[in-house]
Parts: structure tokens; sequence; C-alpha cells
């Protein structure tokens, strides 16, 4: 896991009231694909991470 991704994971672990489900369907990942990547039991690929990013960045998400 790189750093911008190490970064992602601990924002979105502080914030516990983002849905992850919904998350996933607005940046159009496959089902439980964020939730393995908050566990740390897989990374995301980059098309993946820029587009939770970009879902994000309405939330607060400051990318690096």
């Amino acid at each position: 896991m790189n750093y911008d991704q190490h970064h992602l994971r601990d924002w979105l672990i502080s914030k516990s009231l983002i849905n992850i489900t919904e998350l996933e369907k607005q940046s159009n990942c496959p089902k439980d694909t964020i939730r393995h990547f908050l566990k740390d039991r897989r990374n995301i690929t980059y098309n993946h991470f820029t587009s939770i990013e970009s879902v994000l960045t309405s939330y607060g998400y400051t990318p690096l």
C-alpha cells in the first residue's frame, strides 16, 4: 500500500458515518472492494482509487 492509499484508508476509518456500500456504488467499485481495503486484505487499483477520491472530495477529503 502506498502513502496515498494509506492516507485514504486512515481518513475513511476516521469517518465512521460514511456509508461504504453507497461509496462503492457512486465510485463504480465492485461490491466489498472498499471493505477489503479498509480491513487491509487487499489494495485497490489506481482507477478505483481515483474514482473514490473524486467522490470523497465533496465530503471533505483532501488528496495528498
